[in-house]
């Protein structure tokens, strides 16, 4: 098969800056306002109108967007007009198959410049075809999004199953009468985690600091790398979390959401944002709590309660004053057996649909990479 021929992306584009968007902010506005992450404000004003493709130039460099239409966007985002006889859906469908990784600058911030996606070589093909090549990605990647956007519906349908059945075997439990859920640990045994600053951070330390994106609804997601030395730790005053401890979230998404903390992890330690209960084998068995705590009534309560000017959060003592049931221990681990037993059912459930969308994120990469190549002719 002969290889398509190439010409680099500047003499398809102009690649233009975006600017400061404060002066035409306006929430009732009609025009998107987009950053490398997508769209997040609107405005009064439009910066550009017409077909573009937006990239990302910090931040998130590797989600290439197409528009149509009034927009604007922030300078962490250029915008392209497009030259003559080219198509813009084309174009986007062939950008997002570009390894920006490998172009991306060396900086902490991933970053990327007008002239280095300006020597990006793209296939040259003619415009006609570029229309038939976007006309079929559309078919095509629209069944796919059709698919995803079902496997998407179920998965939230089972999940709110799983919060319905939780709260149905909970319900009762508040008849054995309740105590705050600071009491459910021992003397000392609820704290919260540490004041450590980003400056404070060792990455080749041997003490694991947690973040919040490390916190899951019931289960641990362990995301983060973020470490601290010896030193600091006695510097700081810092104090270890232990496997078995309950780690509750303090600032959402959602609030509340808590897990227990595994063993493997060596020395540990967690971010002040962060709630940390120990709790007390002869009250309360931990994987109970954690029913408890992710739960949607407690969480409700949670939820009216949060403050905070610019980020909503809760206070441990509020947190701590809350309150939860306390049945007879042999109560708990009945419950926490019947809720094991279709929870885990229903996790499998949704472990096969994160298999099934992986697949089909899979093929509709695959599909755009070989049709704007060229390996895969567009039938005619």
């Amino acid at each position: 098969m002969t290889e398509p021929r190439e010409i680099a992306l500047q003499f398809l584009v102009k690649f233009r800056s975006g600017q400061d968007y404060k002066h035409v902010d306006d929430p009732a506005g009609s025009v998107p306002v987009y950053g490398s992450g997508g769209i997040f404000a609107s405005a009064s004003d439009y910066l550009y109108d017409g077909e573009s493709v937006l990239f990302g130039r910090k931040g998130t460099i590797d989600r290439p967007a197409y528009v149509c239409g009034k927009f604007w966007t922030v300078d962490t985002m250029f915008y392209t007009e497009l030259r003559e006889g080219v198509s813009g859906r084309w174009l986007y469908y062939w950008a997002t198959t570009i390894p920006f990784g490998l172009y991306s600058t060396d900086t902490a911030l991933p970053s990327m410049t007008s002239s280095v996606l300006g020597r990006i070589k793209a296939p040259l093909v003619p415009y006609v075809q570029q229309c038939a090549i976007a006309d079929y990605l559309d078919r095509e990647t629209a069944e796919i999004d059709a698919m995803l956007a079902k496997l998407d519906e179920l998965a939230r349908n089972l999940e709110q199953r799983s919060s319905i059945v939780v709260a149905n075997e909970l319900k009762s439990h508040y008849l054995h009468g309740t105590i705050p859920l600071a009491f459910s640990s021992g003397a000392d045994g609820f704290f919260d985690g540490d004041w450590v600053e980003s400056k404070d951070q060792d990455p080749d330390g041997d003490i694991r600091l947690l973040q919040l994106a490390d916190i899951g609804d019931g289960i641990f997601l362990d995301k983060s790398s973020r470490r601290i030395n010896q030193e600091t730790f006695e510097r700081l005053r810092c104090r270890e979390v232990q496997a078995g401890d309950i780690l509750i979230a303090r600032m959402p998404h959602p609030l509340g959401r808590a897990c227990i903390l595994p063993t493997g992890l060596g020395r540990t330690i967690t971010v002040v944002d962060v709630a940390v209960i120990r709790p007390d084998p002869n009250r309360i068995i931990p994987k109970y709590l954690v029913y408890v705590l992710n739960s949607i009534p407690f969480r409700a309560q949670l939820d009216s309660l949060q403050s905070g000017s610019t980020r909503q959060r809760i206070s441990r003592s509020r947190l701590g004053q809350q309150r939860i049931p306390m049945p007879p221990l042999a109560h708990q681990r009945a419950a926490v057996s019947r809720l094991d037993e279709v929870t885990g059912r229903i996790d499998a459930m949704l472990a096969t649909i994160d298999q099934l969308k992986a697949l089909l994120v899979e093929r509709r990469a695959a599909l755009i990479t070989d049709v704007v190549t060229g390996r895969k002719k567009v039938p005619a």
